[in-house]
């Protein structure tokens, strides 16, 4: 997502995958996605050559005790340069 910083979390993030473990991604977003925006990620995943299913997470849309849960375990996949 150009623009848009990127973290992994959970059991890929951890090391503690299985091999069907999905990779749980969260797009840092201000403003949160449109249905529409989510959706178009989604599918690029899903038509991707990845080897695992990608769940995709909107971070202006996640609640407070799932974004401690996400800090928790984050590893920045694609990180914003500062302006």
């Amino acid at each position: 997502m150009p623009g848009m910083e990127v973290w992994a979390f959970g059991s890929r993030a951890k090391r503690t995958a299985k091999t069907y473990s999905d990779l749980d991604i969260v797009l840092i977003t201000r403003e949160p996605l449109s249905l529409e925006q989510l959706a178009s990620v989604t599918d690029a995943f899903d038509s991707s050559d990845l080897p695992m299913r990608v769940d995709v997470v909107d971070w202006a849309s996640t609640s407070g005790d799932f974004r401690r849960i996400i800090e928790r375990d984050k590893v920045v996949v694609q990180s914003v340069p500062l302006a």
